[in-house]
Formats: structure tokens, sequence, C-alpha cells
């Protein structure tokens, strides 16, 4: 995985690209990416203008992150503040739209997964790939969750963002204390009848739980390198293992 920053279009700015590979984009691709970047944000900022809808007031404003502890407790305090408990979130799209949000889905270069940009330079606007044969919908629920990351945290320079963003993501979609009460506080084998089972309760891939299950130290190194090496690399699309309803 990757983000890449984008240059600032004539209705967009702070523009930032997640792609699933280190692919060199085409010019031709990344002249495409901004038209419909730019024409997406004109058309939102256009229709919010027209409601006259408020201004944006980011929650996390003056939330500085720049490490995993961090961006927990940032991602608890955006649960808590947006009064949405610490179950399953039904559908992350809805959520941030609700929340002031823009949430777009369009058909976007196949290793392209989401972009997040200020409409106006003023407005959030996330934007989607539509390409449901290639990205699942547990993939597309992580991936707005690390745009949201993206648009809301101020994440110092020298940090890597891409993972902040990731572990923002993992923990506002499966926060500590909900995998804990899952899982228990240590665990020797988790097995795939159990991971299945969480996937489709909360919408979060086989991949990220396991993620989120070592990083709270309820598994160990060897359980999760076990996880990748026997059992996710043979099914990276995590096919059969259950699926969540919505995105």
């Amino acid at each position: 995985m990757a983000t890449e920053d984008m240059t600032h279009g004539g209705a967009h700015c702070g523009a930032k690209m997640r792609r699933a590979s280190r692919r060199l984009l085409l010019p031709e691709e990344l002249v495409e990416i901004e038209r419909i970047v730019d024409k997406l944000a004109m058309n939102y900022l256009r229709k919010k203008t027209d409601s006259h809808a408020r201004p944006f007031d980011n929650p996390l404003r003056d939330v500085i992150v720049a490490d995993r502890d961090e961006a927990e407790k940032a991602a608890s305090m955006l649960r808590e503040t947006w009064n949405i408990g610490f179950g399953a979130i039904k559908s992350i799209y809805q959520l941030m739209e609700n929340k002031g949000i823009g949430v777009v889905e369009t058909k976007l270069p196949e290793d392209v997964l989401g972009i997040s940009t200020w409409a106006g330079g003023r407005l959030p606007l996330v934007i989607m790939t539509s390409l449901s044969k290639v990205v699942t919908t547990e993939r597309k629920r992580f991936t707005a969750a690390h745009e949201l990351a993206m648009l809301l945290l101020t994440i110092p320079d020298y940090v890597d963002r891409e993972r902040v963003c990731n572990q923002f993501a993992g923990c506002f979609l499966m926060p500590r204390q909900t995998l804990i009460s899952e899982l228990g506080e240590k665990r020797d084998r988790i097995g795939i009848e159990e991971m299945s089972r969480l996937r489709s309760t909360y919408g979060v891939s086989v991949s990220a739980l396991v993620h989120q299950a070592y990083d709270l130290h309820i598994i160990t190194k060897e359980h999760y390198n076990w996880w990748y090496d026997e059992i996710i690399s043979k099914n990276l699309k995590e096919t059969g293992w259950g699926k969540f309803p919505y995105i």
C-alpha cells in the first residue's frame, strides 16, 4: 500500500491518493485522475453551496498523531464525539455523509483505492473506487476509514503517514475493547471460523483483524506470522470467510 500527494486542482486542494501498489502511474493516468477529482470536487462544492450546508467542523482539528497509541486515542475520541459507541459501524459511507464528509464512488485506475481531498479548500470529500470485482466490501470500508484519517488528523512530516492512517482505520473499525471482548486479552491460537464470524459481524477483513490482534498483544508474533504465511497469503481476497452487507 502507498499514499501519494496530488497536485492542487481548480476545485480541490490537499488531495491524497491511496493505492494498492507502488507502480508508477502513467502521465495520462495522472491527468485523468486529476480531471476526475476536479470534476467531482466541483460538483460536490456546487451541491453543498446550493443546499446552504454548514461549514465542516473537524472534531480532531487539534489532535496531533505521531504513533499508534495516538492513532488509537484519536479513533476512540472520534467515536465518542460522534456518539456511535464501540460496536460495529453499519455503513461507514453513511456515517461519514451524516457527519458532513462527502463520499463518492467512481471508476478509478485499478490500483487506486481511494482519494481524499478538500473541495474548494473547505469541504472534505472522499472518492472511492467503484470496482467491486477487485476490491472487497471490507477493503472499501478500511480504505474509507483510512481516508477519513487523512482528512481529520494532523500528522507530523517525519511520521509514516500511511502507517498511522492504517492504524487509525483499524482502531476506528475495531476498537480495543470490542476486540478484547470478542477474543480475550491473550490467545495462543485463533481459528479461521472465529475470524470469519468477526469479519461478518464487524465488516473488518481477517487481515486487518489479525493486525489488530497482534498490535493489541492478543496474539504473538509467531501466531501473527502463521496467519499470514499459512492462511492469508493463500486467500488474499478472503473468499469464503464471511461477508459484511454494508460499505
